[in-house]
């Protein structure tokens, strides 16, 4: 088995740990709505498995991989108002976006705040993304997070910009901005930790920027 598959493996299963530290009472959410509304170029939806050319309107189900060419980018609205454009040349999971019943229209313009609660995960393996998250009912118990090769980025509302570049040498450019609201990275423990007492949060204050370069497994 190739070991950045298992190192993949290793970081949803992470990712999904912290986004469940934040989530939502045990009552069950139903899947939210993720629809594409924009693409410029050529992308792909990957769904079990099976590909297809991603084109404006289409709806994103759990789990789906999105891919864009070097020459290309999508742009995403989420039924809770969120708003996501991934760059050239990457690579988004949609993991898992759940949200309770609300009434009314998406609030992708006329409300600073989500309109019911919602549980966001996401897997970004390469490229660059933007997001405006819509201000979280994280009291209730809201979340957002997005996995990548130097850990999870957390945010309860406000916009954000994070970058993977890979490199052919095993090695990954990693870089997170917060644009005007705090955004958190949490790095996964030392595997040797088995206390996991090495998981730190780093807080990227508004208009601050960091920067880091991680080690991934290459293929045997």
């Amino acid at each position: 088995m190739h070991r950045r598959c298992l190192t993949f493996l290793a970081f949803i299963a992470f990712g999904l740990v912290v986004a469940a530290s934040a989530q939502a009472p045990a009552t069950s959410m139903p899947p939210g709505l993720v629809v594409v509304a924009d693409v410029k170029g050529s992308a792909r939806l990957v769904i079990d498995g099976r590909s297809s050319n991603l084109k404006a309107d289409d709806h994103v189900p759990q789990t789906a991989i999105l891919r864009t060419t070097v020459d290309s980018s999508i742009s995403l609205v989420f039924s809770n108002g969120t708003t996501l454009r991934l760059g050239p040349g990457a690579e988004l999971v949609l993991w898992e976006f759940l949200q309770a019943p609300f009434a009314g229209a998406v609030p992708v313009a006329s409300s600073p705040q989500e309109p019911s609660i919602s549980r966001t995960a996401l897997v970004l393996n390469r490229g660059e993304l933007t997001g405006d998250v819509k201000r979280l009912r994280d009291d209730q118990g809201s979340s957002f997070a997005i996995t990548t090769a130097a850990g999870v980025v957390d945010s309860v509302g406000g916009s954000l910009q994070l970058a993977v570049q890979i490199a052919g040498t095993g090695s990954a450019a990693f870089s997170l901005k917060a644009v005007d609201r705090e955004v958190g990275l949490t790095a996964p423990a030392d595997q040797t930790d088995t206390a996991a007492t090495s998981r730190k949060r780093i807080v990227v204050q508004p208009g601050k920027e960091i920067g880091v370069s991680v080690q991934i497994a290459p293929n045997r």
